[in-house]
């Protein structure tokens, strides 16, 4: 996890500093100690014995925190272009058949990983989702579920300071012109109550707040 964040990945929050030891390693406890020992007797062969690379911090992420924060160190190593072809079938072949939903899901356009988290999060519902979509008027959106729901996710850095958050009104007030809904979400409400996040866009997709009436009418249409 350590190396991940290091190598510039966006990485879900954790406890403790994670640490590389091999099959010779040895560990020494000591006042305060938060470590969490990754043992791994070939981490040696693919790194410098100081910090593991992009693809083995992804296998020893994937094992010790689970699917949900692999995805979204995976989009973003994606994002950056992190990893060759012959990494990504390396790091497909070290982890379980059921990590493979997980690559066919992702993609390298998701902008930060506040996306990763609720595509995945809404793909767990059975839930389709378009990420990084331009919307004619208004510009690129972070998210969009159906032909006329808007999901746009605030980081941290991006979106602090009264300019910007006029900018971000705007955008809103202009989709909301053109027929759109907008559903406005930070850092905090992602990763720590996500509850309201679920709620809100369900209650969205419960009212049709997703879809014009052409939509609507497709649908139909598809379904006879």
């Amino acid at each position: 996890m350590s190396a991940a964040a290091e190598a510039g990945l966006w990485v879900m929050p954790y406890e403790g500093t994670h640490v590389w030891m091999s099959a010779t390693g040895h560990e020494h406890p000591h006042v305060a100690c938060d470590c969490v020992a990754h043992w791994d007797a070939n981490a040696g062969q693919v790194c410098d014995r100081i910090r593991v690379d992009v693809v083995h911090a992804l296998v020893q992420l994937a094992f010790c925190l689970g699917e949900e924060p692999f995805f979204v160190a995976y989009e973003s190593a994606l994002r950056l272009g992190a990893l060759t072809k012959s990494d990504r079938a390396a790091l497909r072949k070290s982890l379980p058949l059921s990590f493979d939903r997980l690559f066919m899901l992702a993609r390298s356009t998701a902008d930060s990983g506040l996306e990763s988290i609720t595509r995945f999060r809404l793909f767990r519902l059975g839930i389709t989702v378009e990420g990084q979509v331009q919307v004619p008027g208004v510009g690129v959106v972070d998210l969009v579920i159906g032909d006329r729901l808007i999901i746009e996710l605030d980081g941290k850095d991006n979106h602090d300071g009264a300019s910007k958050r006029h900018k971000d009104l705007r955008r809103d007030a202009l989709a909301a012109a053109l027929g759109y809904e907008t559903l406005r979400f930070d850092y905090a409400l992602v990763l720590y109550e996500w509850d309201l996040v679920e709620d809100a866009i369900l209650a969205k997709l419960a009212a049709g707040a997703h879809e014009s009436f052409a939509g609507r009418r497709m649908r139909a249409e598809t379904r006879r």
